[in-house]
């Protein structure tokens, strides 16, 4: 018998399950008709709709978070007056004596 942690390490990305529990039948029947489009099974057709959505996601993400830099550098160079001291919620408590 082989130890739980080492079989924990000849497991790979591809030898896990993943069990989607009441899925909508119209779900179901969507990735069905894309799989036989993609000449893939269900399960080859889910996992790659996944990874679509999560690159899509962690894309839109990043632009966000970039669009987000390049605003605040923006306004750094542009030598407005800085934010106000009293802004958040620490502003909100009096300071210690």
């Amino acid at each position: 018998m082989v130890p739980i942690s080492q079989q924990d390490e000849e497991v790979n990305a591809v030898d896990v399950d993943l069990f989607i529990k009441k899925m909508p039948h119209v779900v179901k029947e969507l990735i069905t008709r894309e799989a036989f489009d993609n000449r893939r099974s269900v399960n080859q057709e889910a996992i790659a709709l996944l990874e679509e959505a999560l690159l899509q996601r962690v894309g839109a993400a990043g632009f966000r978070r970039k669009r987000m830099e390049a605003l605040l550098e923006d306004y750094v160079d542009s030598g407005t007056t800085p934010l106000p001291a009293t802004t958040g919620v620490a502003a909100k408590h009096e300071p210690a004596a």
